[in-house]
């Protein structure tokens, strides 16, 4: 890890010198300048301000919150003369370039651990996986740099992402935020606007996926430093839903309170895309758009009050088998892109607040249907201490992570009052096909697209959105547009696709979810 370490160092330090990757916007290096970066101590840093940076004429910039490291403007005719006296303080220095640095560097997957080993090929035996490829993060110091540099600047901040060996994107920043340990960045591909989230911890935790030509590409934690980025057709996931013939053997009282949930069986999945199929980066970038443009808020809306729904997410054994950490690598990242979800459509005043997660005793059996109300159920033997968790940290919502591909989600009801505020959902689709939100948003009240689901109750206008066979929102099913990608994005016309409203009379499901969103935060 060491060794691959300094490699991207030295990558990045003769990129820079050579004048391939240049600094832009606010920490821009002008001609005959260099930006570097400078790690140590309190003392360490006081002492190389004022006897090697300063006297060579640099020029302080900012401090990063996390690593404390100074990022400095420097003449690059005096790099020599502040490296050795630098190096007489026993500090070094990186070169650093904000456009065009990498935050993924491809490696080899030969030499890696038994468990390394283990974590990746079960990254692999997903059906719905196309291809692969093992990365490294540069050191925590820089992958800091790169997530935050340009926050300041008027320009937009564009962050290099290699996906593959021979496939590296371009991500325009548009939003990072500091958390316990690490930061939340995200960004769309530049110029098509599909989007891009990554949860980084130091000194080396990443999870997100990043959406391009029609495909995820997730990030899987291998151990170790090491990460594998997983390319997901998502026509190829579980279908969202299970079918209904899975029903007959429920109790009807339970049967009843779920049939509004599913419409319709499900249908058989297209085939998998060959790989002489894909189309290469630098060819077919630019031909699907996909960015947002969200209206900025109204007087009504800026007049609605902050609401924060509380969830509770529990997980099986074996949903968690599949990841080194399934709260950090699963959980948090299907919150954060619900969140964000929210904000893409216009439901500014909304957020989920992951208040608990914890490892359930519950062994998988049966379908989802039975996991659902064994879930929701009282005093049936199943996950009975799930009620008393709820009630101490106060959770409307509770989701269980299953490992069952029998279908991606399922929750207790449309529009659930507090006791059947339950939903199920597959680890597999929890970020990935976005469904931990789907499964929320149908607590919520919001409904499936009319194609499927021409019931209007409780909202008329409630229902998801699809655009021919380009794209479709978070509540509706991929069947319906010949799997054409779901983005995160609830229904809404006042938002766009593109120049295309993502919504309609009947499809609004962002003002669902502003309209129910107290009702489901009073819950608990």
């Amino acid at each position: 890890m060491r060794a691959e370490a300094r490699h991207f160092k030295r990558i990045i330090l003769w990129l820079a010198l050579a004048g391939f990757v240049t600094l832009a916007h606010s920490q821009a290096a002008v001609a005959g300048e260099q930006v570097i970066l400078i790690t140590g101590t309190a003392e360490a840093l006081s002492a190389a301000r004022a006897k090697a940076l300063r006297p060579g004429g640099g020029v302080f910039f900012r401090q990063l919150p996390l690593s404390k490291s100074e990022v400095w403007r420097v003449p690059v005719a005096k790099l020599p003369w502040i490296e050795a006296r630098l190096g007489r303080l026993g500090l070094t220095f990186s070169n650093v370039a904000a456009e065009g640095s990498e935050a993924t560097l491809p490696t080899s997957h030969d030499h890696m651990s038994a468990g390394q080993s283990s974590m990746l090929s079960d990254a692999k035996n997903s059906t719905a996986m196309v291809d692969w490829c093992v990365v490294i993060l540069p050191i925590p110091e820089i992958m800091e740099y790169l997530l935050t540099a340009g926050g300041t600047g008027k320009a937009p901040y564009i962050l290099a992402i290699a996906l593959r060996k021979d496939l590296r994107v371009r991500a325009k920043q548009l939003s990072v935020r500091l958390i316990d340990g690490g930061y939340v960045w995200h960004g769309v591909i530049d110029p098509t606007g599909e989007p891009v989230t990554l949860i980084w911890r130091t000194p080396s935790k990443l999870s997100g996926q990043v959406y391009w030509q029609r495909h995820q590409y997730v990030f899987r934690d291998l151990g170790a430093g090491k990460f594998a980025i997983v390319e997901i057709d998502p026509k190829m996931m579980p279908a969202e839903h299970p079918a209904m013939g899975s029903m007959d053997s429920m109790p009807d009282s339970a049967s009843k309170a779920i049939r509004n949930e599913i419409e319709s069986p499900v249908l058989p999945r297209p085939p998998a895309l060959r790989k002489s199929d894909l189309k290469d980066a630098e060819t077919s970038g630019g031909k699907i758009e996909l960015a947002f443009v969200t209206p900025p808020p109204s007087p009504t809306e800026k007049s609605l009050p902050r609401v924060t729904i509380d969830v509770m997410v529990a997980y099986t054994a074996k949903a968690a088998a599949h990841y080194i950490d399934i709260k950090y690598e699963l959980i948090d990242l299907a919150i954060e892109e619900t969140n964000q979800s929210f904000i893409n459509s216009g439901a500014r005043n909304v957020q989920l607040r992951l208040v608990h997660t914890y490892r359930t005793g519950y062994i998988e059996s049966g379908t989802h249907f039975d996991h659902v109300f064994r879930l929701a159920d009282k005093g049936d033997g199943y996950m009975d201490e799930v009620h008393d968790l709820r009630n101490k940290y106060h959770a409307d919502i509770v989701v269980l992570i299953v490992d069952d591909a029998n279908g991606c989600g399922l929750a207790a009801g449309v529009a659930s009052d507090a006791e059947r505020a339950f939903a199920v959902v597959h680890y597999e689709c929890a970020a990935t096909t976005y469904s931990l939100a789907h499964e929320i948003g149908h607590i919520l009240g919001a409904r499936h697209d009319v194609a499927l689901d021409n019931d209007t109750m409780p909202y008329s206008y409630g229902h998801g959105y699809i655009f021919g066979n380009k794209w479709r929102t978070i509540m509706s099913y991929g069947e319906d547009c010949g799997g054409c990608p779901r983005l995160p994005l609830w229904s809404n016309p006042s938002v766009k696709v593109g120049s295309v409203p993502a919504g309609d009379l009947l499809a609004n499901n962002a003002r669902v979810i502003e309209r129910s969103a107290l009702r489901v935060a009073s819950f608990r």
